[in-house]
């Protein structure tokens, strides 16, 4: 009866992972194909811009975290984004 339900289980995902994959590949395929005609600059603006957007994003992420958590009555003593952290002591918070 456990195989069975493991195959049940195992299936459903395996058919998500291909499904995901071939989403992921025809759409990238996409892009690269838009992107040929693109100036060089448009890429370097890009690369530039990635790296503030994530982690305003992860940021964004992390601070919905915090507010459940804080909505729930837990002790909020820590935010880290990427490398950066602001740790609560006692005088205050703190940035490292």
């Amino acid at each position: 009866m456990k195989t069975k339900m493991k195959k049940a289980k195992i299936i459903p995902t395996l058919v998500s992972l291909v499904v995901g994959g071939l989403f992921g590949f025809l759409i990238a395929s996409a892009g690269v194909d838009a992107a040929k005609d693109l100036p060089v600059e448009v890429f370097v603006l890009w690369g530039i811009a990635f790296l503030p957007v994530i982690i305003l994003v992860i940021a964004a992420h992390e601070a919905g975290h915090a507010l459940a958590g804080i909505s729930q009555n837990f002790d909020f003593r820590m935010f880290v984004v990427g490398p950066f952290m602001w740790d609560k002591e006692q005088h205050g918070w703190k940035f490292k």
